[in-house]
């Protein structure tokens, strides 16, 4: 079985509000990729996104279970 890669799309910088979404800094030329995204890998766990959104310069996303 061949190792899974992945690749940066953007970097988590802070919370957002208190229903739990998080503002991620875009790393694409593609920005939006996040609003089809089905699902997230952070540090290898693999997160449910349950939404997401422009605002501003940044993307906020909810993942399932927030």
């Amino acid at each position: 079985m061949a190792d899974t890669e992945f690749f940066t799309i953007g970097h988590i910088v802070a919370p957002h509000g208190v229903r739990g979404d998080v503002r991620i800094y875009p790393d694409t030329d593609f920005p939006e990729r996040f609003l089809e995204m089905k699902y997230a890998y952070i540090d290898g766990v693999k997160y449910a996104v349950k939404e997401a959104r422009f605002h501003k310069r940044v993307v906020l996303v909810k993942f399932d279970g927030t």
